[in-house]
């Protein structure tokens, strides 16, 4: 079986309903302990227990995320394997992922947004994400990219024949000599991908990975 990992979309659900129990005053008949607790996790959670209701119907948050498995669950956790791989080759090499510097990737991100009229915060938050869940995300990728890729080169040659092969995507009046530097960019983007992607191949065919899952 062939795999493509993917990089950078790595999204997971963080669930927390595992503490707010001890807060039942002693008075309460221990009989009733666990009628007023499950009516009191109820309402206090019910946000977390009822996904949407339909009709007065409940759907469960536990039928979302069963659905989300069986859509998406062998997906998410390759992702997960392949970010545990990444992890520990980076603490072979005495990377630490905290200490990647990724200002400049993430000005430019932020100046991007801007361009187009944009916050990047609000940008974030409407696709579930937060300027920390980017920097993350930005040096989990900068530490791909340094254990995975070596010097990428383009040559005159393959910038000639990607012109002459997708002349028509940069439009009639567009000059080779004027896109030139996008098409070497785009190339190398190219190369440095495949790179990455025959890496992390090489990663997890040698790793010791147990599913105990099935999707």
């Amino acid at each position: 079986m062939c795999y493509h990992y993917p990089v950078v979309d790595f999204r997971q659900v963080k669930n927390s309903l595992k503490k707010k129990i001890l807060e039942l005053p002693p008075i309460v008949p221990l009989a009733l302990v666990p009628i007023v607790l499950i009516a009191a996790l109820y309402f206090r959670f019910r946000g977390d227990i009822v996904a949407a209701r339909v009709n007065g119907e409940a759907i469960s948050r536990l039928a979302l995320i069963r659905e989300l498995e069986r859509s998406y669950g062998q997906q998410a956790l390759d992702n997960l394997v392949t970010r545990k791989l990444v992890e520990q080759a980076a603490e072979e090499e005495d990377i630490s992922l905290n200490s990647v510097d990724v200002s400049l990737e993430l000005a430019e991100i932020e100046k991007t947004a801007e361009q187009q009229g944009q916050d990047l915060d609000q940008v974030l938050g409407q696709q579930g994400f937060n300027r920390e869940d980017l920097i993350k995300e930005l040096r989990f990728q900068k530490v791909i990219e340094e254990l995975a890729s070596s010097d990428v080169s383009v040559s005159q040659d393959e910038v000639d024949q990607y012109w002459q092969e997708n002349q028509s995507l940069f439009g009639e009046d567009a000059e080779k000599v004027e896109v030139e530097p996008q098409i070497r960019e785009m190339i190398k983007n190219q190369k440095a991908n495949e790179q990455i992607q025959q890496w992390l191949s090489g990663l997890r065919n040698e790793a010791n990975i147990k599913y105990f899952l099935d999707f």
